[in-house]
């Protein structure tokens, strides 16, 4: 998932709430027989993607990057929106660097 803040200069076709899914091999859990995809805000305001709440839904999202404006609204990647354009994934190595910069900085600083 990826939040941007207003300030964030938002690359042409994308948004500033993306959710990135890679392999959705799940759909049945042991309360449900199918997996909504969406979100909402607790006040009964919520979008599911459309799909994603049937069988089948993993063919909805699986590999899809899903991009929404602040109002919620479908920017792309959602069945009646343009796809999305593809977005490099973080590199686990420079992340894990950075993990263990910050915690060096912190014993550092307790020291």
């Amino acid at each position: 998932m990826v939040l941007r803040s207003d300030s964030y200069a938002i690359p042409s076709g994308e948004g500033q709430l993306g959710f990135f899914y890679q392999l959705m091999d799940w759909e049945v859990s042991d309360t449900s027989t199918t997996g909504a995809v969406g979100f909402g805000d607790g006040a009964g305001n919520a979008i599911v993607i459309d799909g994603s709440n049937t069988p089948g839904m993993m063919n909805v999202v699986e590999n899809k990057y899903l991009w929404f404006n602040p109002n919620l609204t479908p920017v792309c990647g959602v069945p009646g929106t343009p796809p999305c354009p593809s977005v490099p994934e973080p590199n686990p190595l420079a992340l894990l660097s950075l993990a263990a910069l910050g915690l060096w900085l912190v014993t550092r600083r307790r020291a």
